[in-house]
């Protein structure tokens, strides 16, 4: 078995709150017809950033939005069922 820690993407310091949070709210979706994805839940990143005690709530806000529509363009763009948002990659891209 490879050892996860040289193969997988460095987490930057920086980003390491958003991951947290990120982890909590990545299925906290809102929903369409037919269960078409539309957008992730903003009211539940704000509730979890104040639970947690995020230090800055703006850019960790900016940090998920972006990183979920990333992830749901291009989810959709391979035409796929439902996006993976369990990858916290996306937090890794600078």
């Amino acid at each position: 078995m490879p050892d996860c820690d040289t193969c997988r993407p460095k987490l930057l310091e920086e980003n390491f709150e958003t991951l947290q949070v990120w982890q909590l709210v990545e299925n906290q979706v809102i929903v369409g017809g037919m269960g078409t994805i539309i957008d992730i839940n903003i009211p539940a990143i704000i509730d979890v950033m104040k639970i947690i005690d995020v230090e800055d709530e703006k850019q960790c806000l900016m940090n998920i939005v972006n990183a979920f529509r990333i992830l749901n363009a291009e989810e959709q763009e391979d035409d796929s069922s439902q996006p993976d948002f369990a990858s916290p990659e996306i937090l890794m891209r600078k």
